[in-house]
């Protein structure tokens, strides 16, 4: 019993976690795609992809055996995981494409502005934690690394300061700041 349980249950791991990477792999990819390019007939895609998960899954186990059986992989993993992504890709990318919705294009519009900044502060040795969008376009709010030492701190703060208008001026944009 003990045999037997090890290995449904490393079956059920291998199972699991493969249709999770699948899901989140080709989910994200389609959901990027769906939240951000405008192409004809996307609110049918996305209303395609709502559908699919309003089948009742039983309605799928003739079709699915009798491509399990004809490719012959009845009795093993990989029609489970074939059966278990007919669902949960689904779900994936309509979960997803409302998440990437969410996120500002304004962020994507900064990324090289950020990607310059995280190097300047790299380079300074000043520790960036994140960034985040706030309310008026362009607007970004990026957060210090915090140190117990409160000198450490300001001169963090200070050399962040003279980073950030230096690569604002590099992209034509101006920087201004408010603490918090």
């Amino acid at each position: 019993v003990a045999r037997t349980f090890k290995v449904t249950l490393m079956n059920s791991l291998m199972v699991a976690s493969t249709v999770t990477v699948i899901s989140l792999v080709i989910g994200s990819l389609a959901a990027y795609a769906l939240a951000r390019i405008k192409f004809p007939f996307r609110r049918g895609v996305l209303m395609t992809i709502l559908g699919t998960r309003m089948i009742p899954e039983i309605s799928m186990v003739i079709p699915l055996y009798i491509l399990a059986s004809r490719i012959k992989i009845l009795n093993t993993p990989y029609i489970l995981m074939i059966t278990y992504l007919a669902f949960a890709l689904p779900f994936a990318i309509w979960l997803l494409t409302s998440f990437f919705e969410t996120i500002p294009v304004e962020m994507e519009e900064a990324a090289p502005f950020l990607r310059d900044l995280w190097a300047a502060a790299d380079a300074i040795g000043v520790p960036l934690e994140g960034a985040i969008s706030e309310s008026g376009p362009g607007q970004l709010e990026l957060t210090l690394k915090h140190h117990a030492d409160a000198m450490r701190s300001a001169d963090d703060a200070i050399l962040y300061k003279r980073a950030c208008k230096g690569v604002a001026l590099k992209h034509g944009c101006e920087a201004t700041f408010m603490a918090k």
